[in-house]
């Protein structure tokens, strides 16, 4: 895995849920999907240090590591969370990020330089289900589809999206699966490799320690 030093992150989140006028995309489609590789390719970049477990440092408006200021790029992340709406998907896919690039910087393809912009979708697979989805869920489905295949990160977000401040481990357990199973599903879901699922997010940003013992065990 590459390492990309940044010196701030500033991440941009949403519900993409609010609708607006989009071209329809494919609700009907069916099978096993591939989506192009979410990042470059590693040759010739220096691997990521291994993480000791002692990170825990004071705030600072430096950069890490001695750096100096003008050596770390700033790292932008786009995330949306619970994906309910299939037009609002379009509207990130095709007017939002389509055609943008990182800056060329020095052509250095282990810091990402020149490479297209991607996001990262939350996704809660109620919305694809016939008694969740809030509009037609195979146009919802279509267009989660399309994200996969436009190589942007596919995220688990539970399955039902309910508070669960008071769930126990097995309940956080049921909703990551759930989520994981819909989402790998080729028929019923999306088609998305298993192992490609790495991003987790809470609804509402709620959670315990349970959740925590949760993501241990899974």
């Amino acid at each position: 895995m590459r390492s990309i030093t940044s010196c701030v992150s500033c991440v941009l989140l949403g519900c993409a849920g609010s609708p607006a006028s989009h071209t329809a995309i494919d609700a009907g489609a069916t099978g096993a999907l591939d989506a192009p590789p979410f990042d470059v390719p590693d040759g010739g970049c220096a691997e990521t240090p291994a993480w000791t477990g002692h990170d825990d440092v004071a705030p600072s408006q430096a950069p890490p590591a001695g750096l100096a200021r003008e050596q770390v790029p700033q790292f932008v992340s786009f995330g949306f969370d619970d994906n309910f709406r299939s037009d609002a998907i379009l509207w990130i896919l095709d007017d939002l990020i389509k055609g943008k690039t990182n800056p060329p910087g020095a052509h250095d393809a282990c810091t990402s330089d020149g490479t297209p912009v991607h996001a990262s979708f939350y996704l809660s697979t109620t919305y694809i289900t016939t008694d969740g989805a809030t509009e037609d869920e195979g146009a919802v489905r279509a267009a989660w589809r399309r994200e996969y295949t436009d190589g942007n990160e596919m995220a688990d977000h539970t399955h039902l999206h309910a508070d669960g401040t008071n769930f126990s481990v097995d309940q956080w357990k049921a909703e990551m699966q759930t989520c994981i199973q819909w989402l790998t599903d080729p028929s019923k879901g999306v088609g998305v490799h298993a192992e490609e699922i790495i991003g987790f997010r809470t609804p509402f940003l709620l959670y315990s320690d349970k959740t925590y013992v949760a993501l241990h065990d899974l």
